[in-house]
């Protein structure tokens, strides 16, 4: 499986065919970059690369098709991005979730209670 960029248009058609609390992607005005996951020609996820400050890069709108879920993919998903922000001088990335993201190395900054999510970073 190799990762490629993509059109935002592309991944925002995505939601259109699956539930809103399994996919709801945001647009962000800010640099941003799409990115699809592919095995072989078939895309398997997408996931993006925020830019928050010209220090922090955030992980968001990440999205697994359903037949792909429980095979890792996840940690590639990332991995990739960790990678990716850290080759562009990026010194920290961090994420808005619900999901346990301590266990990648993250630290919890701040907790959103409307959401019940939390704000997480990582020292890249």
């Amino acid at each position: 499986m190799n990762f490629k960029p993509i059109k935002e248009s592309l991944a925002m058609e995505i939601p259109k065919n699956y539930n809103k609390g399994d996919c709801d992607f945001i647009s962000h005005k800010k640099k941003n970059a799409w990115y699809g996951l592919y095995n072989e020609e078939e895309l398997v996820a997408v996931c993006k690369l925020l830019e928050v400050t010209k220090r922090e890069a955030r992980l968001c709108n990440d999205f697994i098709f359903p037949k792909y879920r429980g095979k890792g993919l996840y940690r590639k998903l990332i991995d990739f991005r960790e990678q990716l922000a850290k080759n562009n001088g990026y010194e920290k990335v961090s994420v808005i979730t619900k999901l346990n993201f301590e266990k990648y190395g993250y630290k919890k900054k701040k907790h959103y209670p409307k959401r019940n999510a939390w704000l997480l970073e990582k020292n890249i």
